[in-house]
């Protein structure tokens, strides 16, 4: 009991930190409280014994892929990655693309950044997108003196849906996945339906949640020259995209996912010193690598192992039962997401499917990440990217209520995650 009251306050102090006290400030330095809770809520799970430091050594160095050590390092190799391709501007100037192309229809540019914000999102990741495309939205809106809440939206919701697509969308698919051993074709080749039944569902309801705001005219959108250094462009690409093909073939070549990540980190590390434009926009990447993650991710993890310890996610699992586990597992996930944050449900979910019957694991998990990533359109607490999102629309005073989002996001949400559960239970 001792356990589940730990999880509970810690997940609960993890959310309201977002809204009354996102910063801890020490001398100069100024910290992300949700990390520190994390850690606080881990170190009372090691105080009052609910887990031993021998147990909590032995999960951080198995050999097994569900080894958050072994995710840490395909995240954080994946983030920077992608954020260097954001800090020599390659996103930047896709956006400013589309924006020239489509600059005179509202029902043109909803329909271009969605696409691009889509593509970006299944080869990068979607927080990576969401954090560094709103400001770029936010920009242009101000500049044409128009309503940026349908882009913002259609930005959100596309990063939200099309992460389900790779198993490196999402945090929450690595560690679910990594559950039953699920390579990166053998998700894919489940994913690639249920992918495509959201990205139609929510595409379709958004288009007519703004068709009033979408039909009136766009007066003016000011766009520069944006152009990108071609050797950082190259680099960026090759390595981005050659860790993706090597992760395809993964299962073929016998290399595990976190060692291609690390690889290709490696390269772009080395290479990028052989041009400054590369070699500044590689360290500004790796300064705004989320590092956060790190503790965040083996603290909720500890906290994790002492609720199974305790017995906790095996009562949760014969709640849940084995009838129906596409749509109870996917809709569960995608409510608790938003109690506790996707990030921690998914560990919570991992423990639970663990101890439910091996017929509907599978099944189970599949729906699990479905919910994981679909439970951020409910509430931006779905997801720690819909928390710092709602905080950058606050900061650049872009008049989003919290309760509009709710009733905005669950109408897409319920439709786009009926419809893919619909579809996995095709597939599956």
């Amino acid at each position: 009991m001792i356990a589940f009251i730990i999880f509970l306050i810690t997940s609960l102090l993890i959310i309201l930190s977002f809204f009354f006290y996102p910063k801890i400030k020490i001398s100069k330095y100024e910290f992300s409280s949700y990390w520190i809770i994390a850690i606080i809520g881990a170190i009372l799970s090691l105080i009052f014994k609910q887990i031993t430091f021998n147990q909590v050594f032995s999960s951080l160095v198995n050999e097994s892929s569900m080894n958050p050590t072994k995710l840490i390092v395909i995240f954080i190799c994946m983030a920077v990655l992608s954020l260097y391709l954001d800090e020599i501007g390659f996103f930047k100037y896709l956006a400013n693309i589309v924006i020239k192309k489509f600059n005179r229809s509202k029902w043109q540019l909803f329909y271009g950044l969605y696409s691009i914000v889509a593509i970006l999102t299944v080869f990068t990741s979607n927080d990576v997108i969401i954090l560094t495309l709103t400001f770029f939205i936010i920009y242009f809106s101000k500049n044409a003196k128009i309503n940026p809440i349908p882009f913002l939206f259609a930005e959100f919701i596309a990063a939200n849906t099309l992460s389900i697509l790779l198993i490196i969308g999402n945090p929450t698919n690595m560690y679910l996945s990594s559950i039953n051993n699920i390579s990166f074709i053998s998700y894919f080749k489940v994913m690639i339906l249920p992918t495509i039944a959201t990205l139609i569902s929510s595409l379709t309801v958004l288009s007519i949640m703004f068709r009033k705001e979408l039909n009136t005219k766009i007066e003016h959108i000011e766009t520069s020259e944006l152009k990108v250094e071609r050797y950082s462009l190259i680099l960026g690409l090759v390595t981005l995209f050659g860790a993706l093909i090597f992760l395809t073939i993964s299962n073929y070549l016998k290399i595990e996912m976190w060692v291609i990540t690390l690889f290709f980190l490696i390269v772009l590390s080395i290479l990028s010193n052989l041009n400054i434009n590369s070699r500044i926009g590689f360290n500004k990447s790796i300064k705004r690598a989320p590092w956060n993650f790190i503790p965040f991710l083996i603290s909720m993890f500890i906290i994790i192992i002492s609720l199974d310890n305790n017995g906790i996610t095996s009562i949760f699992s014969k709640m849940l039962g084995t009838k129906n586990p596409i749509f109870i597992y996917g809709f569960s996930s995608a409510l608790m997401g938003n109690l506790m944050n996707n990030i921690p449900m998914s560990i919570f979910f991992g423990s639970v499917i663990s101890n439910t019957s091996i017929l509907i694991q599978k099944q189970a998990i599949y729906a699990s990440i479905i919910g994981s990533n679909l439970s951020a359109l409910f509430t931006p607490l779905g997801s720690l990217a819909g928390l710092m999102w709602l905080e950058t629309l606050k900061k650049e005073e872009i008049n989003l209520k919290f309760k509009e989002f709710i009733i905005r996001g669950s109408i897409v949400a319920l439709v786009t995650l009926f419809f893919a559960l619909v579809t996995l239970n095709i597939v599956l």
